[in-house]
């Protein structure tokens, strides 16, 4: 049986420019949201931007923040909510005005591996 999970994943945009050229897709690491990338944003001011900060689909074991995967060794791990929710914001992104090109995808711990396990396994590139 193949279970087909669609998911849209809470995100945070902001447009630093009325005619942005590249959109940017800042990944939280492990017990963050949608909130603690912001700084980065700031920090690295590319003016022709606009960002989207997604918040990862499972709640941390803690109670607090997010995560991007969850479970164990022993009862597997759950991340189809993210692939599927991070497929569904890059098609967001598309129909905002973005070419695959012109989209990037960068993160902080977690983030960082997801965005680098998540554009290797894409049948397109981006980011060009």
């Amino acid at each position: 049986m193949i279970v087909v999970v669609k998911s849209e994943l809470i995100t945070r945009i902001i447009n630093k420019s009325n005619e942005p050229n590249k959109a940017l897709i800042g990944l939280h690491g492990w017990k963050g949201n949608e909130f603690v990338f912001e700084q980065v944003a700031k920090i690295v001011n590319l003016d022709q931007s606009k960002w989207y900060f997604p918040r990862a689909p499972y709640q941390s074991e803690s109670g607090k923040g997010y995560t991007w995967f969850q479970g164990s060794d022993e009862k597997g791990w759950e991340y189809e909510k993210t692939i599927s929710g991070l497929s569904n914001l890059i098609k967001k992104v598309n129909s905002d005005g973005f070419t695959n090109e012109d989209i990037y995808l960068i993160g902080f711990s977690q983030g960082a591996c997801l965005a680098l396990e998540f554009s290797l396994r894409l049948p397109y590139l981006i980011g060009e």
